[in-house]
C-alpha cells in the first residue's frame, strides 16, 4: 500500500498514527510507513488487519503490562502473521479497568513519563528490539496509545531532530483521536477526564529532562546502555 495516512482509518483502534511526514534533521523528514504508534489491537477486523499488513506492518510492539495483555490480548490474528514482542514499559494495570491506585498515576502525567524515563532497562530493550526489528513498519503501542506509547514517540522524534512543537502536536492528538472511543468517551464525560487527556505540558517535562542531559537525546540513551551504532540505525530505520 503506497496510501501514507496520518491515522489510519481503523474501526477496531481509533488511535493508530505515523510518525511519518515530520521535518527532522538536516532539511529531512521522518520515513513514511516506518513507525506507527497506536491504542491496543484487541478490537481489529479483518478488514483493519488486512489494512496494516498491507500498510508494511512486520513487528508489533506491546508495551502494556501483562495484566493488561491478558485482559484484551491483541489480535490473534494479526499476530499470527507478523513479529510480536510483549516489552512492558511498566507493571502497573493501567487500563481504565486497572487498579484505582495505578490509575491514579494518571492525575499526574507528567510525573509519569519521568518515571518511565527512569526504566533505563527496558529503554534498552526497546530500542535493541526496534534495530533488530524485521524490515517493514513497527507498530508499537499501549492501552490508549497515549502515555507509554508517547514517550516512546516522544525519544524516537527527538533522535531524528524533530522539534519541540512538533513532538508536543504529536502527543497532544490523542485526546482528539480517543473521543472516537466510546470508552474513552464515556470516562472523560464522567469524572475522568485525567484518562484521555494530553496536554503539551505533561510532555515537554519528558522532553525537557532528555534535553538537559549532555548531548540531549544521544547522551540520554547512552545512559541507557544504548550504543551510538545502534542509535544510527533506529533513526536511518525513522529516517527511511
Amino acid at each position: 500500500m503506497n496510501r501514507n495516512w496520518i491515522r489510519l482509518p481503523l474501526k477496531g483502534a481509533q488511535n493508530v498514527r505515523e510518525l511519518g511526514g515530520l521535518p527532522a534533521m538536516d532539511g529531512h523528514q521522518t520515513a513514511w510507513h516506518a513507525f506507527l504508534r497506536s491504542d491496543q489491537l484487541s478490537g481489529l477486523t479483518a478488514e483493519d488487519r488486512e489494512m496494516l499488513l498491507a500498510y508494511g506492518l512486520s513487528t508489533v510492539i506491546d508495551l502494556r503490562s501483562p495484566g493488561e495483555t491478558e485482559k484484551r490480548p491483541d489480535s490473534q490474528e494479526l499476530l499470527d502473521s507478523i513479529l510480536y514482542c510483549h516489552i512492558p514499559f511498566m507493571e502497573a494495570d493501567i487500563s481504565p479497568e486497572g487498579q484505582a491506585g495505578a490509575l491514579d498515576s494518571l492525575q499526574d502525567l507528567g510525573s509519569l513519563y519521568l518515571s518511565l524515563l527512569e526504566r533505563k532497562d527496558v529503554i534498552r530493550q526497546l530500542f535493541r528490539q526496534m534495530d533488530e526489528a524485521p524490515d517493514g513498519c513497527i507498530l508499537f503501542h499501549c492501552t490508549a496509545g497515549k502515555d507509554r506509547t508517547g514517550v516512546l514517540a516522544l525519544m524516537l522524534l527527538m533522535l531524528t531532530g524533530v522539534d519541540r512543537q512538533d513532538c508536543e502536536t504529536n502527543y497532544m492528538q490523542s485526546f482528539t483521536n480517543l473521543t472516537r472511543n466510546p470508552q474513552f468517551a464515556y470516562l472523560s464525560q464522567n469524572g475522568y477526564h485525567y484518562l484521555v487527556r494530553s496536554d503539551a505540558e505533561d510532555i515537554d517535562k519528558a522532553y525537557d529532562h532528555i534535553a538537559s542531559c549532555p548531548h540531549g537525546i544521544k547522551g540520554f540513551l547512552e545512559g541507557c546502555g544504548i550504543s551510538r551504532a545502534c542509535m544510527e540505525r533506529v533513526c536511518h530505520r525513522m529516517l527511511g
